[in-house]
């Protein structure tokens, strides 16, 4: 039996559910973050992160009877990761790497430039494996790790051990399932890095019945 007739009526017929994106059907991907170690036991460790979000200021303007409301400078909304501390510890040594390398805690020396910061992706997937698709992308420019915390330990829990990290980023673009930018930004930071190019990729048919 068909779905065919659970959507909203508009206009005076009823469309098919069209397919949401799932929340455990992503990944995310990291570009020039700390000195060396391999990045992608981030990835592969990622228990969950939060999405961008904007924020604007307003403006109030007194007028004669009222008042009138205008848009004033825009803030990029801290994002959290989560990542599990892998028993060979690759994924806390990639986030240290990238703490040092914004600060260098034993010689309290601060970098001159933006040459510490870096880019990542937040994709959403189809569900495919070897073959997977995007359904949409987050592309963060001019980030840096702005709190790290290291997780609580307890004789009591079987829980593993997480890490939560608090993500900072200048600009943020977005694009769709084919790889068009929905909005774009400059990245920010200077020299801050800008990251893989968005490829155009297949995808799921956002129509698609349920």
């Amino acid at each position: 039996m068909g779905l065919n007739n659970f959507g909203v009526p508009i206009d005076g017929t009823t469309d098919t559910v069209a397919m949401p994106k799932l929340q455990y059907r992503f990944r995310v991907l990291f570009t020039e973050m700390g000195g060396g170690a391999d990045v992608v036991n981030v990835s592969k460790n990622v228990i969950s992160i939060t999405r961008p979000g904007i924020t604007y200021d307003e403006t109030t303007l007194d007028v004669y009877n009222s008042r009138v409301y205008m848009i004033g400078k825009h803030t990029w909304d801290p994002i959290t990761l989560v990542v599990r501390d892998d028993a060979s510890s690759l994924a806390i040594t990639a986030l240290n790497e990238q703490v040092q390398k914004q600060i260098d805690l034993a010689n309290q020396e601060s970098p001159a430039d933006t040459g510490y910061k870096f880019a990542m992706d937040i994709e959403m997937l189809d569900g495919g494996n070897t073959g997977a698709s995007k359904l949409d992308a987050f592309h963060l420019s001019g980030c840096f790790i702005s709190n790290l915390q290291y997780g609580d330990v307890a004789y009591a829990s079987s829980e593993h051990v997480q890490v939560t990290a608090t993500i900072r980023y200048d600009n943020c673009d977005h694009t769709n399932a084919s790889g068009a930018t929905t909005f774009s930004g400059e990245a920010g930071g200077g020299s801050s890095p800008t990251g893989p190019t968005p490829a155009t990729q297949g995808f799921f048919p956002t129509s698609q019945a349920l």
